[in-house]
């Protein structure tokens, strides 16, 4: 081998040396940036969120919307018994005001996210903002101590079926557990945004029941009352099915009635409408007949309200010279009994 092969040789295995370790390197350095959490996107703003509960959650963890990541954790510090932590998000997902802050599984080995669920409102939220509605983390270990009793109650085998079952549920299903856990946060944040409407309702819940409670006797006696109608009604079944018979049979004869004398009721209609059109056009002369015809009428109701009898006044005539030999008694009449005007009213009527 010539002097210029083996440089050749040399060069050619220092390049690819050259080249393995750099891309190594790259690998490497990129590998190391997500263990380590780093976040390339440079700028942002940050917002603070207080928990009941972090466990499991460490600085660098990533801040997640819709499932995308758009931050991490920043720091987490323990103010009046509280976690309170600090997320910074990219600049470019900002939020509303009123949006939520939950920590969740990321793996089952204890990672954590912490989700930023958007609100409503109009309002993006500010830089140094706090959020104040948050969900703290769900402790597995919590959960299994709380499950004790039931796995200490039950044999291995048991236990084991219990287990696998639910791993052969969950297993495939990551995209369907993780949209289940979505609708549970949503549902729980429409509960607590109607809190106030939730206990209104059990208010007025309390008050009917309360008042059910203290009206017993009524609605135990109004129930009796039904129950004894209802067996009135099973006992008089045939009167109440004769009673309806009858009336459908009035109704078929009303009716039959009716029609065969449709133009006889036409003829009556059509004169009751000329007498009432002939009484408008003369309504200033039948006011004077019934003004002249009223005490009239009056005066005949008297005489005829006694009873069998008809009661009047009557003038007193006599064919000799002097006052009449009769007593003269007047009723509801005032004057000179011998006056013309009171026997006028008397004859005649009128007051």
């Amino acid at each position: 081998m010539t002097l210029s092969s083996r440089k050749r040789l040399r060069r050619s295995t220092l390049l690819k040396l050259v080249v393995f370790f750099a891309i190594t390197g790259t690998l490497t350095f990129l590998i190391g940036t997500q263990i380590a959490r780093v976040s390339f996107g440079g700028g942002g703003y940050q917002v603070l969120a207080t928990f009941d509960d972090v466990t499991g959650l460490i600085k660098g963890d990533v801040v997640k919307i819709a499932g995308a990541p758009v931050g991490q954790v920043d720091s987490i510090e323990v103010k009046r018994g509280k976690a309170v932590v600090t997320l910074t998000v990219q600049e470019k997902f900002r939020v509303p005001a009123d949006s939520e802050a939950a920590i969740r599984w990321r793996t089952a080995i204890g990672q954590r996210v912490v989700y930023l669920i958007p609100g409503t409102s109009a309002e993006k939220i500010k830089d140094g903002a706090h959020i104040t509605k948050t969900r703290s983390v769900v402790d597995i270990g919590e959960l299994v101590d709380q499950m004790a009793p039931l796995a200490r109650s039950l044999k291995p085998e048991q236990l084991n079926q219990i287990l696998t079952s639910i791993y052969l549920a969950m297993d495939g299903n990551k995209e369907n557990v993780s949209q289940l856990i979505a609708n549970v946060d949503q549902l729980t944040s429409t509960i607590s945004a109607r809190r106030t409407t939730l206990n209104q309702i059990l208010e007025n819940y309390t008050k009917v029941t309360g008042v059910i409670a203290r009206r017993d006797r009524q609605i135990r006696q109004m129930t009796d009352n039904l129950v004894e109608l209802s067996d009135a009604f099973v006992r008089n079944r045939k009167l109440i099915d004769s009673s309806l018979v009858e009336l459908g049979e009035m109704f078929h004869t009303s009716d039959k009635l009716i029609g065969q004398n449709g133009d006889q009721l036409e003829k009556v209609v059509a004169a009751l409408a000329i007498i009432t059109a002939g009484v408008d056009d003369n309504v200033g002369s039948v006011k004077e007949l019934l003004d002249l015809t009223g005490p009239k009428l009056k005066r005949l109701f008297s005489m005829l309200d006694a009873g069998d009898y008809a009661e009047g006044g009557v003038a007193c005539l006599t064919l000799v010279d002097g006052p009449c030999p009769y007593p003269v008694v007047l009723k509801n009449y005032q004057g000179d009994p011998q006056s013309p005007q009171t026997l006028r009213k008397i004859l005649v009527g009128g007051n």
